[in-house]
């Protein structure tokens, strides 16, 4: 570990707050004269200096400064060993860059910053259960929701002797859900008498639901099927599931006449606050109870037992990213298979304000007045539009971010992400 930097304090999850790790933020700019770049950079060249941002309350750069502020400076130790402080929803916290020592152009451009946070997990919105009885459709009713824009899951398990019955589409009789036209995965386990089908499909409610029924239509007339569905609210309605590479992650039994736990491993997320879920199904009869997920006791949403169709689905709300770890459930038994996925937290907003100031923090130049910019599970950096304005001399580069409206964010320094906790300036005359 370099000099000044810190390890992240061990601390209770707080599920109701955003944790935030500041990044980087990068002012474009270039002027004919005196210029400053700030980069997303681990090293300065030869011409500039390197400087990591630390939390400064008491101290503060300019009298301007409400609290709490951030700033840097080369000279200066870092405020203890690690530490943190909250901010309130709607509450502002400051940036700034050390001070000038003559005055310098900025041009309009844009203002890139990239926050890591921990946005507040999603979390379980209703369950239901159906299964087949004639035909080739079956129906899971009811289901209702209590929130809005929530991300709905359905775990089908399908089974005929020798041969996959698959899902054609997916309809509800309010029409409130927008279902994908195709499931996001399907597998088979097993061949010949013992062989079945599983299937995850999704489909996105932007308005509660009150005793809806979910139409499940099938390729073909199967011996059994069976469907649990759960809505998830609190998730990212854009882009639902985690990225990471390889999700979801699939496992089927030996498929022998002996039991085993139903168990994968290799459940790696890019999110820290996910919803990680595990389906399962399997052809013999069986009542599945929840196991584990990455080491934390599941939360069983619901389980059917029948033959060719029995199906269960598991979750837990995660506090860190996972990396390779297992899903499992709880209940020994045969011809199985098993799926681990993960939703993402949804997006929140905040608001970015942008200004040069004067040695006293009075505002100079005001580049961005309150501007919304919305942030990630996966930090994706962020990008805002910004006018011109001029640095004097002895003076500073100012940002405010608000926090959301509906979420108060804390703010780590020791972060344990050395690397991503960074700003390089570079000067050039």
């Amino acid at each position: 570990m370099m000099p000044g930097q810190l390890q992240r304090p061990k601390r209770k999850p707080n599920k109701t707050a955003l944790q935030v790790y500041i990044f980087a933020i990068v002012l474009l700019g270039i002027a004919s004269a005196t210029t400053v770049t700030i980069s997303n950079s681990s090293y300065a060249d030869f011409s500039g200096f390197f400087l990591k941002p630390y939390y400064e309350n008491l101290n503060a750069p300019v009298t301007g400064c409400s609290a709490p502020c951030l700033t840097v400076d080369t000279q200066a130790a870092q405020p203890g060993t690690s530490g943190s402080f909250s901010l309130p929803s709607s509450s502002s916290m400051y940036l700034w860059t050390p001070q000038f020592a003559s005055s310098a152009s900025i041009p309009s451009g844009a203002l890139s910053l990239q926050l890591f946070a921990d946005l507040p997990a999603p979390s379980l919105d209703g369950s239901g259960s159906g299964t087949w009885v004639s035909g080739t459709s079956f129906t899971i009713t009811p289901f209702s929701t209590t929130s809005t824009n929530d991300v709905v899951i359905l775990s089908i398990e399908t089974y005929l002797s020798g041969s996959s019955v698959t899902v054609s589409s997916v309809s509800d009789t309010l029409g409130g859900i927008t279902w994908q036209a195709a499931a996001r995965k399907s597998f088979v386990s097993c061949t010949g008498t013992q062989e079945s089908t599983h299937l995850e499909w999704y489909g996105i409610a932007s308005n509660t639901l009150t005793l809806d029924t979910i139409a499940i239509n099938l390729s073909t007339t199967p011996t059994s099927a069976s469907g649990i569905t759960f809505g998830v609210k609190g998730a990212d309605t854009t882009t639902p599931f985690d990225p990471m590479a390889g999700l979801p992650v699939t496992a089927v039994s030996s498929c022998s006449n002996g039991n085993s736990t139903p168990t994968l491993s290799g459940v790696s997320t890019a999110a820290d606050t996910d919803l990680v879920f595990a389906l399962f199904g399997a052809y013999q009869l069986t009542t599945e109870i929840a196991g584990t997920v990455g080491g934390a006791t599941a939360t069983l949403v619901m389980a059917v037992a029948g033959t060719g169709d029995s199906n269960a689905a598991e979750y837990i709300a995660a506090a860190t990213a996972q990396s390779s770890v297992s899903c499992t459930f709880g209940g020994g038994t045969k011809y199985w298979n098993i799926l681990c996925d993960a939703i993402m937290p949804a997006r929140q907003s905040i608001t970015v304000s942008y200004a040069t100031t004067n040695s006293a923090g009075t505002v100079q130049s005001t580049l961005i007045t309150g501007s919304s910019a919305m942030i990630t599970a996966v930090y994706a950096l962020i990008s805002v539009t910004s006018s011109a304005g001029t640095i004097p001399t002895s003076g500073y580069v100012r940002v405010v971010i608000t926090a959301p409206s509906g979420a108060g964010l804390t703010v780590f320094w020791g972060t344990g992400k050395l690397t991503q906790f960074q700003i390089a300036f570079t000067y050039r005359s």
